[in-house]
């Protein structure tokens, strides 16, 4: 009988995505993925439990990851387990870790998601989806000058209108 050796895992980024080159010219980005596990026991009370996984993703794939996510960002990840087995240098003992050889990752959440809270981002400061640098945000003068129908007091669409939806990046639209 045959064997079957795939994972799906959804969750958020633990760490911003880091790549190495190799000497053979490929390159392998590693990460780390949580997924938190809610639920009420006998006693009424609320418990968490949490899973950490690392995975790594290799080629271009894996640089786009580097390129458009960092830690918290909510992603599903789909590869196969993997037995990473080493000696440990000090100890000369052998060690192993299970992980995920991912084929593809997809970016999940909004892009709001991504800039949300008052986050310092190189010299621009993000607040509530809106860049700012200064007192007042180039795009809230972009958006005026613009008429795209935003009220830059509250950030809602004028006369009732919806936005539009916001692109989600989609490993099977990029051309690789």
């Amino acid at each position: 009988m045959g064997s079957l050796n795939q994972v799906t895992l959804i969750g958020n980024l633990t760490r911003d995505p880091e790549t190495k080159n190799l000497q053979s010219g490929d390159s392998v980005t590693s990460c780390g993925i949580a997924m938190n596990k809610h639920w009420v026991n006998d006693q009424n009370q609320k418990q968490e439990s949490v899973t950490f996984v690392d995975f790594e993703i290799w080629g271009k794939k894996g640089e786009a990851v580097a390129q458009y996510c960092r830690k918290g960002k909510q992603v599903c990840v789909v590869g196969e387990l993997k037995m990473d087995e080493w000696e440990d240098r000090e100890t000369g003992q052998k060690r192993s870790k299970l992980k995920v050889r991912a084929f593809s990752v997809v970016f999940l959440g909004s892009k709001a998601d991504d800039e949300g809270g008052d986050q310092q981002q190189g010299g621009r400061q993000q607040q509530g989806g809106r860049q700012q640098q200064g007192g007042q945000g180039r795009d809230d003068d972009r958006r005026a000058r613009s008429g795209d129908g935003v009220d830059q007091g509250r950030g809602q669409p004028q006369g009732g209108g919806r936005q539009p939806p916001q692109e989600e990046v989609n490993f099977d639209d990029i051309p690789f």
